[in-house]
């Protein structure tokens, strides 16, 4: 035997079985290399039918998932750590799954009346404060702070009086004032009077044309002038009659004394 059948043999018997190919692809890769030893229980390099079907059922239900693949990709500078414990991949200090392998812990279902330690004195101090209350409705109850006294009618009280306010008494007193004068009994407004002009049609108006309207105008003015200047009159009239006797008593104190 020559070197070179000796390497091809040693490389014929290195070669997966056909029967190692899991996907059917028709070729046998490293991961699948490695997945059908795990299901291979007689150890003699190929997958007979029932191992075979217990493999692809195990796929299925997510046997691969309990394996970590290509970490040796990142090579010896790999920025965390991966542990393996109790069955599960730490990976990245991520250890959530493994919480998942102890039991519940039976003060887990336990649901706290309070979320923090804040919610807890709040709590707490309410309590206290509740129970001080309830002690000092106990102690007014025994010991009250006033005594309710007999409600006595005084003896000038009439039952049905005449009048029931100081408000309605002096209203009767200003009514009876208004009457004693001649007056009307509620007071009225000179404005609630004054009828406010309207674009409405009036058949027979007081002043018919312009004309009439400025006549009546210009009379208006002149009667008011009139009257101005007779106030203005009275008052000089007034004034030059005060600068006179006030002449005369000058004159007079003056002839007094000399």
């Amino acid at each position: 035997m020559t070197q070179r059948k000796l390497f091809e043999e040693r490389k014929a018997k290195n070669l997966p079985d056909p029967s190692y190919d899991l996907d059917g692809d028709g070729i046998v890769s490293a991961h699948e290399y490695f997945l059908a030893k795990h299901f291979d229980q007689d150890k003699d390099g190929r997958l007979n039918s029932s191992e075979k079907k217990n493999a692809l059922q195990s796929l299925e239900n997510g046997y691969e998932k309990k394996f970590m693949w290509n970490v040796e990709e990142t090579g010896p500078f790999r920025g965390h750590r991966l542990l393996q414990v109790r069955g599960q991949f730490v990976d990245g200090e991520d250890f959530v799954p493994v919480r998942e392998t102890y039991p519940r812990h039976p003060m887990s279902d336990v649901k706290p009346h309070v979320k923090n330690k804040t919610e807890l004195d709040l709590k707490r101090k309410e309590e206290v404060m509740n129970s001080l209350k309830q002690k000092r409705d106990e102690w007014e109850k025994m010991n009250p702070r006033t005594v309710p006294q007999e409600y006595k009618v005084s003896e000038f009280l009439v039952d049905k009086p005449t009048n029931t306010s100081m408000k309605q008494i002096r209203s009767e007193k200003v009514l009876h004032a208004r009457k004693a004068q001649g007056l009307s009994e509620k007071t009225t407004d000179l404005k609630d009077e004054i009828v406010a002009p309207t674009l409405a049609y009036v058949e027979h108006p007081g002043i018919a044309s312009r004309s009439e309207l400025q006549a009546k105008h210009k009379a208006d003015n002149v009667t008011r002038v009139c009257r101005l200047v007779e106030g203005v009159v009275e008052v000089w009239t007034e004034q030059i009659c005060r600068r006179r006797r006030q002449t005369e008593n000058t004159r007079r104190l003056h002839t007094k004394v000399s």
